[in-house]
């Protein structure tokens, strides 16, 4: 009987725990989609669409083809196995000041804050200044170091495209 009745609690437990896991997911979906700018969000009642719906243009991927930067990345990678090929653009509509470099060749043991630091450098912003960097339209964790961002959104071409912005662009 005692195992009967400890065994419907865990039951019990586990499902309410779905149903919690649930309704947080549901809500942190509906306070991140809950903007003014609501023509992107669904007229379904627990449907949304995404906010950041437009697709970044790289221009680096722009003036070179698919090609020749797959062999350059390979060629890095080869050369510098311990360091990653990055390349930063500002993001679309952001007032921040343009980068004079676009490529980077950066330590895979360097965090997301340090690199964040050398971005601020080069573009000369004050520290009062806020700046974002998005990897695939999301705020890497400041603490991941970039060989881990690399790992898990590195580009076909072998490359990291990372975009900076002065505002956070993509509304999160």
């Amino acid at each position: 009987e005692y195992f009967r009745k400890a065994l419907w609690d865990e039951n019990n437990f586990l499902d309410s725990l779905r149903h919690i896991c649930s309704s947080f997911q549901k809500n942190l979906l509906r306070q991140a989609t809950w903007t003014s700018r609501t023509k992107y969000r669904d007229k379904r009642e627990e449907s949304f669409y995404p906010l950041y719906t437009f697709k970044m243009k790289w221009a680096f991927k722009e003036e070179h083809s698919l090609d020749s930067r797959t062999s350059e990345s390979s060629k890095i990678r080869a050369k510098y196995p311990d360091r990653i090929p990055v390349v930063v653009e500002k993001a679309p509509r952001s007032t921040i000041q343009d980068i004079d470099k676009r490529k980077f060749l950066v330590p895979s043991d360097l965090t997301v804050a340090q690199f964040m630091y050398i971005i601020r450098k080069r573009i000369q912003l004050p520290p009062e200044k806020a700046m974002f960097l998005f990897v695939n339209k999301v705020l890497p964790a400041t603490s991941a170091t970039m060989g881990a961002i690399y790992e898990e959104h590195k580009d076909e071409d072998g490359f990291l495209y990372i975009a900076y912005s002065g505002e956070n662009t993509f509304g999160m």
